[in-house]
């Protein structure tokens, strides 16, 4: 199912394309299940340096970043 407007991908989304590249899957079938553009999942991965082996969604960490109690979203890899 195509799209008509842009989207930003939601975290269960990146959870689920962690999920699928650890068990195997290809940008393709993800993109599929998803209702995304392949193209879509392959800068995702690729956001931040990942590879489609150390990707991993991003999780959020209490921190600051100009704002006081705010919530920074981190991206967390497993080496």
């Amino acid at each position: 199912m195509k799209r008509e407007c842009y989207r930003r991908l939601m975290a269960e989304e990146r959870e689920e394309i962690s999920r699928s590249l650890a068990k195997g899957e290809s940008f393709q079938a993800i993109a599929s299940h998803l209702g995304r553009a392949v193209s879509t999942i392959a800068r995702e991965v690729s956001r931040g340096g990942c590879n489609r082996w150390t990707y991993r969604a991003i999780v959020p960490s209490v921190g600051h970043s100009g704002m006081q109690g705010g919530v920074v979203w981190v991206n967390v890899r497993f080496f």
